[in-house]
């Protein structure tokens, strides 16, 4: 996956764990497309009954990472900004209308 985002299936489990403790698990663009494609293999994966999502860490996660967000406005990258939270956004989406247990 990505060095923030470890997957493993335990039994009938697919496991997320969010690793990034510094940034208080925030996701990043590569985590947020890390989860968003482990969910579409697991979606179709009759061994996978249900997704949990975890952290490695007392933090689990707020959403995106907005620090980097305000970086990017004040570089000028708006375009890079905007796009991570469409994309964000549509993975929330999916995970809502998720068709296994999501349990986080």
């Amino acid at each position: 996956m990505t060095e923030f985002v470890k997957t493993e299936v335990r039994g009938t489990t697919g496991v997320i764990t969010l690793d990034r403790p510094k940034a208080l698990n925030s996701l990043n663009p590569e985590m947020a497309r890390a989860i968003d494609e482990i969910l579409k293999q697991w979606r179709d994966d009759d061994t996978v009954a249900q997704v949990v999502i975890q952290s490695s860490a007392k933090h689990f996660c707020s959403g995106g990472d907005v620090r980097a967000a305000r970086d990017g406005v004040l570089e000028g990258r708006l375009d890079e900004v905007d796009t991570f939270f469409a994309d964000e956004y549509a993975m929330n989406l999916d995970i809502a209308n998720y068709p296994k247990p999501y349990i986080a």
